[in-house]
C-alpha cells in the first residue's frame, strides 16, 4: 500500500512538472522559457502598436497610447512593475527622447535617454551612448542659460518699473520702505539738484 502511495506520489508531481516546465523536444537545456516581451507579444499588443507608430513616425499617437497604458503606474519604482509595464514604459522614454529633440529641449532629451535601455529594431546601446555624447554638451548649455534667465527674471522681479521707487542717483528705492529721515534727505537732494540746472 505504502509503494503504491509513493509511485502515485511521484507521477502526480511528474506530471505537474511537465505543465510548468514543459515535456518533450522543444525545451533545450541552457535556454530560457520565455524569449522577451518585446518579441513574444502578440502583434495587437500595445506595446506592437505603440512600436509600429513609431516606426511610421507619428510620435504623438505613440505616446498618447503609451501614456494611456502606463499613466497610472508611471510614478511606481520601475523594479516593481510585471515587465510588460517596463517594456511599455521604455518605449515611452523612447518616444519622448525622439519628440523633445524635435523640441530642442535637450535637458529632458538627456533625461530620458539615461533612462532608455536598448530596444529591438530601434536603439542599440551604442546609438544611446553615442545620442548622449552628442546632446550632454547642448544640454549643459541650454540649462546654464536656463540658470540665468531665471536670475535675470528674478531680479526684474524684484525691481519696480514705478520711477518714483528710484533714488536722484537712479538706486532702486521705494518710496514704502524708506524712513522719514531718508525721505527728507531725498527730498534736499532733489531740491539742491534742481537749483544746479
Amino acid at each position: 500500500m505504502k509503494i503504491r502511495k509513493k509511485l502515485i506520489i511521484t507521477l502526480s508531481v511528474s506530471v505537474s512538472l511537465c505543465f510548468v516546465v514543459g515535456c518533450g523536444s522543444n525545451v533545450k537545456p541552457n535556454q530560457p522559457l520565455a524569449a522577451s516581451t518585446q518579441v513574444s507579444l502578440p502583434e495587437t499588443s500595445t506595446y506592437n502598436i505603440a512600436l509600429n507608430k513609431i516606426k511610421e513616425s507619428k510620435l504623438d499617437e505613440a505616446d498618447a497610447l503609451l501614456w494611456k497604458e502606463i499613466g497610472s503606474v508611471y510614478s511606481v519604482r520601475l523594479g516593481d512593475l510585471p515587465q510588460e509595464k517596463q517594456d511599455l514604459i521604455n518605449l515611452y522614454y523612447y518616444v519622448k527622447a525622439q519628440k523633445k529633440l524635435l523640441g530642442n529641449d535637450y535637458i529632458n532629451v538627456i533625461n530620458y535617454l539615461n533612462q532608455l535601455k536598448p530596444i529591438d529594431d530601434l536603439i542599440s546601446i551604442n546609438q544611446r551612448d553615442s545620442l548622449l555624447s552628442k546632446y550632454q554638451p547642448l544640454a549643459d548649455r541650454q540649462w546654464e542659460l536656463t540658470k540665468s534667465q531665471g536670475t535675470l527674471e528674478k531680479d526684474s522681479k524684484l525691481q519696480s518699473k514705478n520711477p518714483a521707487d528710484y533714488d536722484v542717483n537712479g538706486n532702486y528705492k521705494p518710496v514704502e520702505s524708506m524712513t522719514k529721515e531718508e525721505k527728507r534727505k531725498e527730498l534736499e537732494e532733489m531740491m539742491k539738484s534742481s537749483l544746479k540746472k
